[in-house]
């Protein structure tokens, strides 16, 4: 297993280089320090079981006097640590420290040096980096990101060397905490135990093991409700969604996505890193995002056969087409009080029962919003426009949720189940050419 931790910027040198090569105010025993190069001129400064690091001092303050931009901490200290009981040959830490370097943008116009510590039986190495470049500019190596960056040589060097394989922070649940978040909680169990966030990680884990990875934000609100987490999203000047954060029960603390995880939990990363998608039409209101809204529709997918069948009872549902194919309109009317957590926890439980009804994904629904009755006039109009890809009855059916759960989840099923289920006495010719004249516009 090989772990990584960059460390804060310093704006000194001496100290952690005293720290790295002397052992010095260790938070464990140092039993044996070993130097194993770097991209430095000065000899092992631990030369002759004698330690002088005066040269490798002087050649770091050197490289940093060459910056002459306004910001002063100019240092870097990273370590990479090993399991408990796997051990290294010094030639083969200076391959796994050269290629994390690299990897994190320095080059052979940088300073850095490493060594290794050994305390009982855990082999780690420590490296001080100074972060200009001896180029035109004397620009600084980037530190964005480097806790992401440097994960692909550590799969690396566990592939090359055969140590045990450990998960990337993009996969795992894990938090790195700092020196300082450790050091001001008293330790590292109490930094665990004070922290709300560690509390959500631990229920996103039990979320994606009872129920799998989420494939929409809607998914990923059920399945959090399910181990008493909420979620909330924030709106940027565009409208679009650019923040996410959690709390625990109606009584928790928000905790950033950031916070709970910035690899993974973050708005950006459940996008791109977790696969999660996005559609406004679908998942908005189960990220909040609705204010208020006196009534929903939810469009369901339909089998063409269930179509035919629909059409044939004359049942109470509209079915529009999104994409060609046919959608069965549900309206579910809400209360006048403030949009809550409660109130969205009742609907999400509404959403998962008709999915399970129908036997469809998450992607396969679409939800309209209706703040005033001049949307559900406006709506009304589109339809009318194009009558031709719709089954309109003479009068829909709404649900409302003042009737409690149970009763309304009992109503559908019945309501429904003439047309939903299949029969093997009924055979219906396929009737998708109804709706694939064109693609309407989807309010």
């Amino acid at each position: 297993m090989a772990t990584h931790n960059p460390k804060e910027t310093r704006d000194t040198i001496a100290s952690t280089l005293f720290y790295i090569y002397r052992g010095d105010a260790h938070e464990h025993e140092v039993s044996q320090v070993r130097h194993i190069g770097g991209n430095v001129f000065s000899a092992d400064p631990m030369t002759g079981g004698k330690m002088d690091l005066s040269d490798i001092i002087e050649e770091f303050e050197d490289q940093s006097a060459l910056y002459q931009g306004k910001g002063r901490k100019l240092f870097k200290h990273y370590v990479i640590s090993l399991a408990p009981g796997e051990h290294l040959q010094d030639d083969q830490w200076h391959q796994i420290v050269n290629d994390y370097m690299t990897d994190l943008g320095y080059s052979r116009l940088t300073v850095w040096t490493a060594a290794v510590h050994m305390n009982t039986d855990k082999e780690h190495a420590h490296i001080a980096a100074c972060l200009v470049q001896n180029q035109p500019g004397r620009s600084l190596v980037s530190t964005a990101n480097d806790y992401e960056k440097g994960w692909s040589s550590m799969r690396r060097a566990e592939n090359r060397y055969g140590l045990r394989k450990l998960q990337n922070p993009n996969e795992n649940f894990g938090y790195n905490y700092t020196k300082v978040e450790v050091k001001v909680a008293g330790g590292r169990l109490n930094a665990i135990k004070s922290d709300e966030a560690a509390i959500i990680r631990a229920r996103f884990k039990e979320a994606y093991k009872r129920f799998g990875r989420p494939k929409t934000m809607t998914d990923l609100v059920m399945r959090l409700a399910k181990v008493n987490v909420f979620v909330a999203v924030k709106e940027g000047k565009n409208g679009k969604p650019e923040g996410i954060k959690f709390k625990t029960g109606k009584n928790g603390t928000w905790v950033s996505g950031s916070k709970v995880k910035a690899t993974r939990f973050t708005w950006g990363k459940l996008l791109s890193n977790e696969g999660i998608s996005y559609n406004p039409e679908r998942d908005n209101f189960a990220l909040g995002l609705a204010k208020d809204p006196g009534q929903f529709t939810f469009s369901f997918k339909l089998t063409a056969k269930q179509f035919k069948r629909l059409k044939t009872k004359r049942s109470p549902y509209r079915v529009r087409s999104i994409n060609n194919n046919p959608y069965v309109d549900f309206i579910y009317k809400t209360g006048k009080e403030k949009y809550e957590i409660v109130k969205l926890k009742k609907l999400m439980e509404f959403v998962e029962f008709m999915l399970s009804l129908f036997g469809l994904e998450s992607e396969e629904m679409e939800i309209k919003q209706a703040h005033r009755r001049m949307i559900a006039r406006d709506y009304a109009r589109k339809l009318d426009k194009q009558q031709c890809f719709y089954y309109e009855p003479d009068q829909l059916i709404t649900y409302s949720e003042y009737d409690h759960y149970s009763p309304v989840s009992s109503k559908i099923s019945r309501d429904t189940e003439i047309w939903r289920v299949e029969s093997t006495r009924s055979q219906f010719s396929n009737c998708y050419d109804v709706l694939a004249v064109s693609n309407p516009t989807v309010l």
